[in-house]
């Protein structure tokens, strides 16, 4: 069992890391392949104290155990596509994890693998089959914990993992991605979450004011903006969607010089014109 002062990382790495997937040395470059333990009991980022996300590349094809044991402050890890493991002790005693995903491949999860993540709400497992956990895999977690699984496998998770959790929720196995071009313009609500019955979600952009909606950017499949709001769409696949917002045009008038400047925004050219009343009515001079 790791020892919680065997060594001490806490001065290496701080905040947010982001695992490149690749390092040059002495003008070799080298793939990042896997997170080593170290010295037997310690892992390679164990007890880093103020650690608090970190992002591993699908090159990563294993992360070894007690690699995060005891970062007291880690509140996401993204795993890679490519391990099927979760080793021993990888993340015990990570007490600011509050969710974490597992990905698809994922088969075992070894002997202490999370236990005490005492914060963890939710686990997003994707396998349709439930991972095999071995012995106090998930000790010391919150038995109310939710387990978010994909469709048409809560039998396969309640006979593997029903010793652990009393909470297991069935949810389409594809990923919605919403973003906005820019949060100054406006936002974005989810009308409808997609769920095993009905796959479709429903999204509505609102904008602040002083800009209005333009369209949607939606990958993959659709090479064109679609200007639809509310925007439903089917989750057949992980998709990516983007409102994009522009600034509303307006029209200011400025005398100058016995005429006028009409400015209008946006406009590149700032042009100045020349305008009268005549008769009531706005003319403009060429």
């Amino acid at each position: 069992m790791h020892p919680r002062n065997s060594s001490n990382n806490s001065d290496y790495v701080s905040g947010d890391l982001i695992i490149p997937d690749s390092v040059v040395y002495c003008g070799n470059t080298y793939v990042v392949s896997q997170l080593k333990t170290h010295n037997f009991i310690v892992g390679a980022f164990s007890q880093c104290s103020t650690l608090t996300s970190v992002y591993i590349p699908n090159t990563v094809k294993s992360i070894g155990e007690y690699s995060f044991t005891y970062c007291d402050s880690l509140k996401y890890v993204h795993l890679p596509d490519s391990i099927t493991e979760i080793l021993t002790e990888t993340f015990k005693s990570c007490y600011s994890l509050g969710s974490i995903t597992l990905v698809r491949c994922i088969e075992n999860i070894y002997p202490r693998a999370f236990q005490s993540c005492t914060a963890l709400t939710e686990i997003h497992s994707q396998n349709d089959i439930a991972p095999r956990l071995l012995s106090g895999a998930f000790y010391n977690v919150p038995v109310a914990t939710t387990i978010f699984i994909p469709c048409g496998s809560t039998s396969s998770y309640v006979s593997e993992w029903g010793g652990c959790f009393s909470t297991f929720v069935e949810e389409p196995g594809f990923s919605l991605k919403v973003a906005v071009s820019d949060e100054e313009r406006g936002s974005v609500e989810m009308v409808r979450e997609p769920t095993c019955n009905d796959p479709q979600a429903e999204l509505l952009a609102i904008a602040n004011e002083g800009y209005h909606f333009e369209g949607w950017s939606i990958t993959p499949g659709y090479q064109n903006i679609v200007t639809g709001n509310p925007l439903t769409i089917a989750l057949d696949q992980d998709m990516s969607v983007i409102a994009y917002f522009a600034v509303d045009s307006t029209v200011g008038i400025t005398l100058v010089d016995g005429g006028a400047m009409l400015m209008a925004y946006p406009n590149p050219f700032r042009q100045r014109v020349k305008i009268r009343v005549e008769s009531g009515e706005l003319k403009v001079e060429s």
